[in-house]
């Protein structure tokens, strides 16, 4: 069953993310991803991991959990932000809006 874009599995369901780092260091990195599958009950929350696009000859891990889930549309969105790790003595931050 497609719910919103995002697949949903015996009840449990994921979001997409994506964006641009800050630019730090005269570049920034890309990201993407999944998050882990959850349920809809009240307050869930998410987490996602991943590296970063490699841009000025590196890239960088990432972790972070969401916030719990603003309802829109029918649907719901989770807020996230996060620190990209040190990576050549240096460090991005992103933030965003999960898919629907």
């Amino acid at each position: 069953m497609i719910i919103g874009g995002d697949k949903m599995y015996y009840g449990f369901h994921n979001h997409r993310f994506k964006g641009e780092t800050t630019f730090n260091f005269g570049h920034d990195h890309g990201y993407s991803g999944n998050t882990t599958y959850n349920n809809d009950t009240p307050g869930h929350i998410h987490c996602a991991s991943g590296i970063t696009t490699y841009d000025n000859e590196h890239s960088h891990y990432y972790y972070f959990m969401t916030g719990p889930e603003i309802e829109v549309n029918g649907g719901h969105i989770h807020y996230y932000e996060a620190i990209a790790q040190l990576s050549r003595g240096h460090i991005h931050y992103f933030y965003g809006y999960t898919s629907l």
